[in-house]
């Protein structure tokens, strides 16, 4: 389970926030969501992951290695057309 965070654009209470967040992170996975305006990075003990721009369609893929997070994939939504 990941813990999620949306923070302010780069500021000292944006760097308080994830630092606690971190610590909360260690009692799960270990994994962090950070999110900044639209753009997403995972940060895990295994290192930090940028994955861009994610809409709430989009599907975040982690790839293991047994326990180890080795790589993380976003799988954009398909568009949907009007009728």
């Amino acid at each position: 389970m990941a813990i999620f965070t949306q923070v302010p654009c780069c500021s000292v209470e944006l760097w308080n926030c994830v630092l606690s967040r971190i610590e909360a992170a260690k009692h799960h996975d270990g994994t962090l969501i950070v999110c900044v305006g639209s753009k997403m990075t995972i940060v895990a003990p295994e290192g930090e992951f940028p994955l861009g721009e994610i809409s709430d369609d989009d599907q975040i893929i982690r790839e293991l290695s047994g326990q180890k997070l080795v790589g993380v994939r976003v799988v954009k939504a398909k568009p949907t057309i009007g009728l």
